[in-house]
């Protein structure tokens, strides 16, 4: 209740997933992040859905950081992902993907044991500089696939991806594990160009197959 004013929220009700499209992506073309639904008959305390547009991308592991409390001497609590800029010189840091927030320990333990392989101690020169240092650096050989989704929310710099014309930039967060690219390579992984346009495509652009993912 700012200013001493109650405000009241709009809510509709939907019969089908027509009326619901029609309504999420009402709620994207106003420039907010998604929607929040419950059951019509549920009460105001109900636990409701959050959903946000969501998309898979492939990424390059860069660095990590050490699980000090584990009995595993190489055993990493979260990993640096970035993303090659369009020209393939640089890599721009996109976040830290975490070991707990995975739904399966066993693709982040071969993950984990590929990367041992890999350490290095400086930080590779054609990868953007970081605010924190991590404990590991790796050579920028292994691609993953993610599920992430763009957090417009987020003001922090330091992971952020800057829009073509310069406009307000976004960060990644949700980033889920789903599988090692052994087919790809750094030059095959998604640019920064390709996921700028993904996560700001237009709302009249989106195809009917969109991720319309519930978190």
């Amino acid at each position: 209740y700012p200013g001493n004013s109650i405000v009241l929220s709009d809510f509709s009700r939907f019969k089908s997933r027509t009326e619901w499209n029609h309504f999420y992506q009402g709620c994207l073309s106003q420039g907010l992040e998604g929607a929040i639904i419950k059951q019509g008959t549920a009460g105001y305390f109900t636990s409701v859905y959050k959903i946000k547009l969501m998309d898979t991308i492939d990424v390059v592991v860069v660095a990590g950081n050490r699980d000090h409390l584990s009995e595993n001497p190489y055993s990493f609590k979260n990993i640096l992902l970035a993303t090659p800029t369009e020209d393939g010189k640089r890599l721009v840091t996109l976040g830290y993907i975490d070991r707990d927030e995975q739904k399966t320990h066993d693709l982040w333990e071969t993950l984990s044991s590929k990367l041992i392989h890999l350490q290095q101690l400086n930080k590779p020169k054609e990868i953007d500089p970081t605010p924190i240092i991590p404990t590991t650096w790796f050579r920028p050989d292994i691609v993953v696939e993610v599920k992430a989704r763009a957090n417009k929310a987020k003001t922090d710099p330091r992971y952020k991806i800057k829009k073509k014309n310069g406009g307000p930039g976004f960060e990644l967060d949700w980033m889920r594990l789903i599988r090692i690219r052994e087919d790809k390579g750094v030059e095959d992984a998604t640019n920064e160009t390709d996921l700028i346009d993904r996560f700001f495509l237009p709302v009249n652009d989106l195809p009917e197959s969109s991720p319309y993912q519930l978190t």
